[in-house]
C-alpha cells in the first residue's frame, strides 16, 4: 500500500468540515514525522494565500514529503472510489526514498562465512555515510537492511554522494540469505544519518538530566491510581489447579476437564443445523444480504437455535448500506433477535431509531474482536456504553490479559467510591477469547486490478495466503488456522468467559471435522516439509512483539 496524501485536497477538506488533521507517525523515523508535520503545517498556514502563493508553498510542501523517506504516495479514496495508485505492486512493502536500482554486484564469502555484496548504483538523490538504507531483492521479495558504513564514487571514498553519481558500496548478509547471481533490486533510504548522530547525543543528554532527582506529586499519584483501582506493585496470578489432575504412585484415569462455554461462528442460517464437535452456547451468524434473505426461509428450520444467536456486524459498513443495515436491523427486531455483535463502536448508532420506535426494546449488545479491546480500561469503557459482552483483542499476549482481566475483575468487585465523588460501576461484562478460526489479517476497501482472489501467496517468509473480496470488501487470511486451543484451560483459569471457534471460512462440514480432529487429538503434526506448523499460535506466548 502507497501512503495516503491528502495535502493538495486540504481546501476542499475544510469546505467539507473537517477541522482536524491525524498524521500517522507510528514506527517511522523521525525525519519522516519532521517532515511530514513541517509540510502540512506550511500548507494549511497557507490555505488563505492567493491562488499563485498556495501553488509555490505547494511545491516547497511535496519537496519535504519526497524527502521524507515514506512510500510512495497517494490520493487514495479521496479523489476516486476505485484509487488506480493506491498500490505499487513492485515496491509493495518498501518505504522510504528510493535511490536507484542497483546495476552491478559483486559476491564474496567473509573469512566468517558471510556473504560480502559491493552494490554498483547510478544515484537518484543524495547519500551519505551513516544513512540507514534497506535493499530490495525483486526476485525473492527479500529485504536487507544496514547502515552505510563506506562509499565510494569513481573509486574514491567519499562521505556523500548526489544525485546522477555512479557510487559503489559493501553490506554483510548471513550466509543463509539466498541472493541470485542475476540480482535484480532496488535501494531505498529509510532513515539518515544526521538523525542517527542526533539521537545519540540526545541520549547523552538524557544521562545527564537523569541524575536530576524529580519529586513525584504523590497526591496526584494516588488520584490516578485510585481512578484506575489498580492495585500497587505487581500483579500475582495464582492459575486454578482445578481440572488439571493429579497421579497417585500407582498411576490411574486423569479426571476429565471442564470445557469453557464455547461461542460457534457460522457462516449461513442453514449451518445452524449442522452437528457440531462442541455444545456451543451461542451461535454468531454474519449479519449480510444472503443471511437476512434467508431468514424467512429458515425461520422454522432455526426456530429453537434462535434465542442462542448473535447478529455479527461487520468491521466495515459501506455509507450506501446504512439504509439497508437498519431496515435489516428492524427486521431482525420484529422477529425476536436482540442480541448483536458490533464490529466497530459507531455501530451503536445504528440501534439509536430502533431503542426509540419500538416499546420495550432493549438490544444486548456485544463487542467483536475487531473493537481491539487490549487492556481494564478499555473493558470498563465497553460496560459504561452498555455492552454485555466482548471479545478481547487478538493481538493481546497471555500476562497482559491475566492481568487485564485481574485488574477489571478487582475494579468491578470493590466498586470503589473516589473520595467524595460518586462514580457508578456497570456489572461486569463477559469477556471471551477468539480461540480458532481463520481471522483476516486484513480487511479494506481496495479492489486493485492486480489482485488475484482466491489462489494461495507466498510471502518471503514462506508464509501462505488467499485473498478474498465479498461484500464490498477485501480480506488477506492465512492457509493455517489460529489457534488457542492448547491453552483453553489456562485462559478459562486467566478469567476468560467463553471461548469463539470460528468457522465461517468454508464448508460446515469440512470445518467442524479440523476443529473435531484439533480437540481430539491436541498438537497437529506439521505440514509440508516440517517447515510450517499446521496452526498459528498467535501472541499468547508474546513472541510476535
Amino acid at each position: 500500500m502507497n501512503d495516503l496524501c491528502g495535502i493538495d485536497m486540504l481546501p476542499e477538506m475544510r469546505d467539507a468540515g473537517v477541522s482536524c488533521l491525524k498524521i500517522e507517525g507510528r514506527l517511522k523515523s523521525a525525519q519522516y514525522v519532521a517532515n511530514t508535520v513541517a509540510a502540512y503545517r506550511m500548507a494549511l498556514d497557507s490555505l488563505d494565500e492567493p491562488d499563485a502563493v498556495q501553488e509555490k508553498i505547494l511545491q516547497e510542501a511535496h519537496k519535504l514529503l519526497d524527502e521524507a523517506m515514506g512510500r510512495k504516495r497517494s490520493s487514495g479514496y479521496l479523489l476516486s472510489e476505485k484509487p488506480s495508485e493506491a498500490t505499487t505492486p513492485s515496491q509493495s512493502g518498501n518505504s522510504g526514498r528510493m535511490l536507484g536500482r542497483i546495476k552491478g554486484m559483486q559476491q564474496e564469502r567473509t573469512r566468517d562465512g558471510k556473504n560480502k555484496l559491493t552494490l554498483q548504483i547510478l544515484l537518484a538523490a543524495q547519500v551519505s555515510e551513516g544513512d540507514r538504507l534497506r535493499l530490495h531483492d525483486e526476485q525473492s521479495g527479500n529485504r536487507f537492511s544496514f547502515t552505510l558504513r563506506s562509499l565510494q564514487v569513481g573509486g574514491q571514498r567519499r562521505k556523500t554522494a548526489h544525485a546522477g553519481q555512479k557510487a559503489q558500496f559493501s553490506l554483510l548478509v548471513e550466509r543463509k540469505a539466498q541472493v541470485h547471481r542475476h540480482f535484480q533490486g532496488t535501494l531505498f533510504k529509510v532513515d539518515v544519518g544526521s538523525r542517527i548522530t542526533a539521537e545519540r547525543s540526545g541520549h547523552k543528554r538524557r544521562e545527564k538530566l537523569s541524575t536530576h532527582k524529580v519529586v513525584a506529586d504523590k497526591g496526584k499519584v494516588e488520584d490516578i491510581l485510585a481512578q484506575l483501582a489498580w492495585k500497587r506493585g505487581p500483579v500475582t496470578l495464582k492459575l486454578s489447579d482445578k481440572g488439571q489432575g493429579k497421579r497417585g504412585k500407582t498411576g490411574g484415569r486423569r479426571p476429565a476437564q471442564k470445557e469453557p462455554p464455547w461461542w460457534v461462528a457460522v457462516a449461513k442460517l442453514g449451518d445452524l443445523r449442522h452437528r457440531m464437535p462442541v455444545r456451543p452456547a451461542r451461535f454468531l451468524v454474519p449479519f449480510n444480504r444472503e443471511n437476512i434473505r434467508q431468514l424467512d426461509q429458515f425461520a422454522d428450520k432455526i426456530k429453537k437455535y434462535s434465542s442462542r444467536v448473535l447478529w455479527c456486524l461487520p468491521p466495515i459498513l459501506h455509507e450506501a448500506d446504512l439504509d439497508w443495515a437498519q431496515q435489516a436491523l428492524r427486521k431482525l427486531s420484529e422477529k425476536g433477535y436482540t442480541r448483536f455483535s458490533l464490529g466497530h463502536f459507531s455501530q451503536y448508532g445504528l440501534f439509536l431509531p430502533l431503542i426509540e420506535g419500538l416499546k420495550d426494546y432493549s438490544p444486548e449488545l456485544y463487542g467483536n474482536y475487531t473493537l481491539n479491546l487490549l487492556n481494564s480500561a478499555a473493558l470498563q469503557a465497553a460496560a459504561h456504553l452498555g455492552y454485555q459482552g466482548a471479545l478481547f483483542s487478538l493481538e493481546s499476549e497471555g500476562d497482559n490479559f491475566a492481568s487485564a482481566l485481574h485488574h477489571y475483575t478487582r475494579q468491578t468487585s470493590e466498586r470503589r467510591v473516589r473520595r467524595n465523588e460518586s462514580r457508578n460501576i456497570p456489572p461486569k461484562i463477559q469477556v471471551g477469547v477468539y480461540a480458532y478460526g481463520y481471522p483476516p489479517l486484513f480487511t479494506a476497501r481496495l479492489d486493485s486490478t492486480h489482485f488475484r482472489y482466491q489462489q494461495s501467496l507466498a510471502s518471503p517468509q514462506e508464509e501462505y495466503f488467499t485473498l478474498e473480496h465479498k461484500d464490498g470488501l477485501t480480506t488477506a487470511r492465512a492457509m493455517q488456522p489460529f489457534s488457542q486451543l492448547q491453552q483453553r484451560q489456562e485462559l478459562v483459569s486467566m478469567g476468560a468467559d467463553f471461548l469463539l471457534l470460528d468457522l465461517s471460512n468454508g464448508a460446515i462440514s469440512r470445518e467442524a471435522a479440523a476443529l473435531s480432529s484439533l480437540l481430539n487429538h491436541g498438537e497437529p503434526r506439521k505440514t509440508g516439509k516440517g517447515k510450517q506448523p499446521a496452526i498459528m499460535r498467535g501472541n499468547f506466548d508474546g513472541v510476535l512483539v
